[in-house]
């Protein structure tokens, strides 16, 4: 199955679209109900976390089927701005990030941060869980 792209807006709402992805590509795997569902439970905290820490608007979200895996990458093109004005309420991150990466590891089978000078991607990978049948 070939790589499903979407871009996600800070301002904007495609969260249905990336869940729909998510569910086709999943349930092409073969996933069961309950994977797909932490799987997206994961991705939802990847995104959050882009869409958070970074200073540009636009996350790139790639879904891609392998194998016996479905492997999702997170980017943003922006570094973390601390400074940047936060919603009402919104946790202070430089005394507070990071905690959606813990949540993430046990959901998934693979978790790589690559932080690099022009932004961040965050890999998701999950692999065709054997114990559960497909619901």
């Amino acid at each position: 199955m070939a790589a499903r792209h979407i871009t996600l807006h800070r301002e904007g709402s495609a969260s249905r679209d990336l869940r729909q992805i998510l569910d086709a590509v999943a349930v092409a795997a073969g996933f069961s109900t309950r994977d797909t569902f932490i799987l997206q439970v994961a991705v939802s905290e990847a995104v959050t976390s882009a869409l958070v820490h970074s200073a540009d608007d636009d996350i790139e979200v790639v879904v891609e089927r392998r194998d016996d895996l479905v492997e999702i990458l997170v980017s943003s093109r922006g570094v973390i701005d601390v400074e940047r004005p936060r919603p009402h309420g919104h946790p202070d991150l430089a005394a507070e990030g990071g905690r959606r990466s813990p949540l993430m590891h046990p959901l998934v089978d693979d978790v790589l941060i690559d932080h690099a000078p022009d932004g961040t991607t965050v890999r998701l990978r999950k692999r065709l869980s054997p114990s559960h049948p497909t619901e």
